[in-house]
This record gives C-alpha cells, sequence and structure tokens, in this order.
C-alpha cells in the first residue's frame, strides 16, 4: 500500500499596526486601556505557540508594520538613544520577520536606521528602495524542518516579501525625497514571488502593510491586498494599514473577499487589526504534490486581548506579559512624566464629542496655531499676500477606535497630554497654494462624511455614514460655508467624481464675499493632506509654498508659549443647513451627556448607549 502524500502543518502568527501601544495604557487619558498593547498581545503569542508547538506544529511570527509611531512613549524613544525596547521585545517572542509600513519612516531615516540596526530579524520593504546609505532586504526566505503526519521530516522554505503604499512619498516627501523610492505593490509582488520561488521558495507569504479595497482604483493603488491575492503568485497574505478586521464582518459583501473563512480570492489572508488589539492566527495544511507544496487546507481566526461587554466597556481576557511589563516599566514611567507636564491653563472646554455638528474650540486651536507658523514663514513673500486658511480635522471621535476615542479637556490646566490628544499624529506642517475651483471641492470632498438626508421623512436618518473617517473630515478656517445634506455627494471616497451636479456647499464666502473658482488661496496643512491623503481632488498636484521639518504638534506647543500669539479672527467657518425640523440620529462618545448644552439649539434626546458602547441621540435638524 502506498503511503498517502505528505501533509505538513503550519501557524502563522500575526501582528499589524502596533503604532507603539506597548502598554495597556492611554497616556492621552491618563489611565489603563485594556483594549490595547503589546504587552497583552504577548500573552496571546506565547499561548498560541505554546499549544501548537504540543501538537508539533512550526510556528512563524510575523510583524505587517507600523510599529514605530504612534503613542507619547513613542516620541520619548524617538529623542533618545537606548536600545529600543519594542525590538528587544520582538526578539524575546521570537519575530521571524517584519515588514515596514508607511508610519515607520515618521521619525526619518536615520532613526528607523538606529533602531532596525538593533534587529536579529530580517525587516523587510520589497517596493520601497534607499538611493542612499542602509539597504533593506526586499526578500527573506524562513528554512524550516516540519515533520509530516508519518513523522517524516521535510525541508520547507518559507519566501516573505513586504510591501507599503508608494503613497508614503508623498505623505513623508520631506523625509523621503531624493533619499527612497517607491514602485506599485501589485508589480513588485509579482516580480519577487517569483524571485523566491525560482531561489527555491515552497511557498510565498506576503506581509502587505496595504488594505483591501476595490480592484477597479487603477494603477498604484493605496489599499491592493485583493489585487495581489488575485495575481496567483501569493499562497498566504497578510494585510493591514486600515486597521480592520479579517476574518470578521470589516468587509462582508465585498466581491471576492471571504469574511468568514478569511480569503481574499483564494488566498488565506489575516488582517489583525491595530494597535496590539487582536493577534492573528493563521493555520496552514500544506500538501505536497509532483510540482511542489501548495497549501490545501487554512484556517484564520483573531484572537483579542479584551471582550466588550453589554454596556460597550471592555474586559481584559489575558493578563500583562511578565518579562515584557518590566521590560517597558521604565519607558512608560518616562512617558507619563512628560505627558503630566504643564503647559499653560485655558478657560475653554476642548472636546470632540460634536465635531460633527460644529466646529469645535479643539479645532479652532490647532487652526491658529498652524496659520500662526506659515503667516510668519510667508511674512513678504507673494505667497504671503494671499489669503491664508488653515485646514484642519479632528482625530478622535470614536469610530473604529470605539467610544472612548474622544478628546475631553476639562478647563483649567493644560497638560502635555492634553496637546498630543489634540494632534494625535506626528504630522509636519506645510502650506499649499490652490484656487477657489479646488478648495470647493475639497470642502465638498470632506462633506462625504455625512449621509443625505430627506427633510420630509419624520423618523430619524444616521446623520453620519458608519465607521468613515472623520480625520477626512477637513475644516478650513478663514472662510464661512453651510453643508447641506438635502443631496448626495459630489465625490467618493476615492476621489473620483460621483455626481458632477451634486453640490452640499453652500454660501462658499472669504472675507463676507463669495469665492470666484479662480481666486488664490495659501492654506495651511498637514504633510499627509498636502501630498494627495485621504484622495482629495486636486491636492497632490497643489503647488507647496511651505514645507517645515516642524511638527503640527511642536506648532502647537510654540503658540500656546507665545504671550501675544497670532490669533486671526475667525469665526466658526460652517454650520449645518437647516433641515426644517427632520430627525436625526447621531452616534457619539458616553462623555458626551456632560456636554448635551452645547448642542442645545438641536434638543438632543439620549437614547442609551448602544451595543458597541457609543452614546445615541436624537436631534432636531
Amino acid at each position: 500500500m502506498l503511503n498517502p502524500s505528505p501533509v505538513l502543518r503550519l501557524r502563522v502568527l500575526a501582528t499589524t499596526d502596533l503604532h507603539l501601544h506597548l502598554m495597556a495604557y492611554d497616556y492621552h487619558n491618563d489611565r489603563a486601556d485594556d483594549a490595547v498593547g503589546l504587552v497583552r498581545t504577548a500573552t496571546l503569542i506565547r499561548q498560541a505557540r505554546s499549544e501548537a508547538e504540543a501538537q508539533g506544529v512550526t510556528v512563524v511570527l510575523l510583524d505587517n508594520g507600523d510599529l514605530l509611531e504612534g503613542t507619547p512613549m513613542a516620541d520619548v524613544l524617538a529623542q533618545s538613544q537606548v536600545p529600543h525596547p519594542l525590538i528587544t521585545a520582538m526578539h524575546d517572542l521570537g519575530y521571524d520577520a517584519a515588514t515596514l509600513g508607511n508610519h515607520d519612516f515618521d521619525f526619518g531615516l536615520d532613526y528607523l536606521d538606529r533602531v532596525l540596526a538593533q534587529a536579529r530579524f530580517p525587516v523587510l520593504s520589497s517596493n520601497a528602495k534607499r538611493l542612499h546609505g542602509r539597504a533593506w532586504p526586499d526578500h527573506a526566505l524562513l528554512l524550516r524542518n516540519i515533520n509530516d503526519q508519518n513523522g517524516q521530516a521535510h525541508f520547507i522554505r518559507i519566501g516573505l516579501i513586504g510591501l507599503l503604499p508608494p503613497q508614503v512619498m508623498q505623505w513623508n516627501r520631506q523625509i523621503l525625497a531624493g533619499q527612497v523610492t517607491v514602485r506599485d505593490i501589485v508589480a513588485t509582488g509579482i516580480e519577487k514571488a517569483r524571485a523566491l520561488r525560482r531561489g527555491g521558495a515552497d511557498l510565498v507569504i506576503a506581509l502587505a502593510h496595504t488594505g483591501i479595497a476595490d480592484p477597479r482604483d487603477g494603477p498604484n493603488p493605496e489599499n491592493a491586498a485583493l489585487d495581489l491575492a488575485r495575481t496567483g503568485e501569493i499562497d498566504a497574505l497578510i494585510a493591514g494599514h486600515t486597521h480592520l478586521h479579517l476574518p470578521g464582518p470589516d468587509h462582508a459583501g465585498w466581491p471576492e473577499v471571504d469574511p468568514e473563512n478569511a480569503r481574499l480570492g483564494t488566498v488565506p489572508a489575516l488582517m489583525p487589526g491595530a494597535r496590539g488589539a487582536v493577534l492573528g492566527v493563521m493555520d496552514l495544511t500544506l500538501q505536497q504534490t509532483e510540482t511542489g507544496w501548495f497549501v490545501a487546507q487554512h484556517s484564520s481566526a483573531l484572537r483579542p486581548i479584551a471582550l466588550q461587554t453589554a454596556s460597550g466597556q471592555t474586559r481584559a481576557v489575558v493578563a500583562d506579559d511578565v518579562r515584557l511589563s518590566r521590560l517597558f516599566a521604565p519607558y512608560h514611567a518616562r512617558a507619563l512624566t512628560q505627558m503630566r507636564a504643564h503647559v499653560r491653563q485655558t478657560d475653554a472646554k476642548l472636546h470632540s464629542y460634536f465635531a460633527a455638528l460644529f466646529p469645535s474650540d479643539a479645532l479652532a486651536l490647532v487652526a491658529r496655531a498652524q496659520a500662526r507658523t506659515v503667516r510668519l514663514a510667508l511674512d513678504g513673500t507673494d505667497s504671503g499676500r494671499l489669503p491664508l486658511l488653515s485646514a484642519v480635522a479632528p482625530f478622535k471621535t470614536g469610530g473604529r477606535a470605539g467610544p472612548l476615542n474622544y478628546t475631553d479637556i476639562p478647563k483649567g490646566p493644560l497638560l502635555q497630554r492634553h496637546v498630543a490628544d489634540l494632534y494625535v499624529f506626528p504630522n509636519r506642517l506645510s502650506a499649499i497654494r490652490i484656487s477657489g475651483a479646488i478648495l470647493a471641492d475639497w470642502l465638498e470632498m470632506s462633506a462625504l462624511y455625512f449621509c443625505t438626508h430627506d427633510p420630509d421623512l419624520r423618523t430619524p436618518q444616521p446623520l453620519l455614514i458608519r465607521d468613515y473617517p472623520m480625520y477626512n473630515f477637513d475644516v478650513i478656517y478663514g472662510l464661512s460655508y453651510e453643508i447641506d445634506l438635502r443631496g448626495p455627494a459630489r465625490f467618493s471616497p476615492d476621489g473620483r467624481l460621483r455626481d458632477p451636479v451634486a453640490q452640499r456647499i453652500r454660501n462658499l464666502r472669504w472675507n463676507g464675499a463669495a469665492v470666484a473658482a479662480d481666486q488664490p488661496f495659501v492654506v495651511a496643512v498637514n504633510t499627509y493632506r498636502a501630498g494627495g491623503g485621504g484622495h482629495f481632488p486636486g491636492l497632490a498636484a497643489a503647488p507647496v509654498v511651505y514645507d517645515s521639518d516642524t511638527t503640527v504638534v511642536d506648532c502647537i506647543l510654540q503658540d500656546l508659549n507665545t504671550p501675544a500669539p497670532y490669533a486671526p479672527p475667525w469665526p466658526d467657518p460652517w454650520q449645518l443647513c437647516p433641515l426644517g425640523g427632520a430627525q436625526v440620529s447621531f452616534e457619539t462618545g458616553p462623555g458626551a451627556m456632560a456636554h448635551l448644552d452645547d448642542i442645545a439649539g438641536y434638543n438632543p434626546v439620549p437614547m442609551g448607549v448602544n451595543d458597541r458602547g457609543f452614546l445615541k441621540l436624537h436631534l432636531t435638524l
């Protein structure tokens, strides 16, 4: 009797978009947070490895990028020369490889070089290439002896490639221009996967720091995981970047996506969220044929560090890893000391609970700081004589990060953690010159955030598109305009013109006069948006008149510490057009209950907390 074809079992463990959430802690609010932290994910990693090895299953542990930026602890470490505790932790946990994500460049190439020099595992970048200095490996080949079902060992070569969005060249142009080139994800993936197979790889896994999006997005897309899977060159794929989940309902109904069995087309896939909240586990069964090994079966799962209770709160299901907790403790203490430092007093409540209903004082503070910096830099230049505007967006408004993800700074002492909370990214400041026509389209794209409303319908309609990222809801100070929700959006989320006659922005004015299509403006804005981030039409091609190495957070601190800051006399720039008493439903954080007086004009009626932990309000427009 012939022996059956050899069968091997391989477990792939994956993390992505950690954003340096090492501890289970929310530095902005100075409190524990059970829903984040590698210190908790590590416990799951050790458990998943132990249970696999007890069954004779080989384990590979991988990270999918965006490791180094995202918390105040990341900022502290970027300013120091100490061995990076994250790399030490990854050695302790036994990571086999990682890839670069777009945010891993945010602190500069010198810092990235210094951190990567400590890593004893390959950190890949297949489509991003250095023009000078330390090169990043474009592939890795992991060699493993794996026993089949008969106890016979097989020498398996696991090929790895790492890919990230080419748009990082615009988002981080000050850092990367003239230093790095980035190729298309799909073309590079095909080329590198085929090269690995020619070099003897039995299996190719893509560490793809990219999301799942419509494959019709055109050449060089930001989110190309599905396109990459459709090439037929990849055996398994780890996706990320968008902070969503697979398996799970986040991509239910998408063509060629199997959200339950975690497949993109026919390719096994994982997307393990963000901030260490879940561990991705992919179990592969490999079978041998005359032409080599192939994935005969697979199962994928996401293991969370916390569960959500019926009231929407989080409950930890694993404890801190003791070794990592001790390792991170001194850096955690330094971050807390810095975050608790006093900056100045504030007489205003700064919160983001109602950022979709009216401009907040928190946004105005950021806009003022940006404008002051640009005004001083352009003084005496041709651009300095043009009307100056300032574009800002609310970052913490619930969404995928949950009902506690809101800014809520009381009157009184303004601390360093509050400033970090006002602006949670290390974006640098820029300024672009645009026309009135592009300005109008910019605002139309921002208004995509709202649902279309029927003013004659008397049952409450949702005000907002659920889970649409509010960091794409730009508010432009220095103007006045209204947002009319009775008509459809002009643009699609990818920036394509959806309806050429649609117009949600009404009465767009500067200095009391209607904005002309050819009227020139200078807009202070972060480099992400100036580089085309968010697919806003016309912005990527707009001339840059000011580029700075200074982060927006530093601009805010400089403005707050200036005795007589430049404070343009700007009123709130926008308001919603009345809808004749139409009812809308609006979700926000439970902390908004303490601020309902701020929206008294909308006659708010609290409807309780939903199963996701958000406070539901009925409003009258």
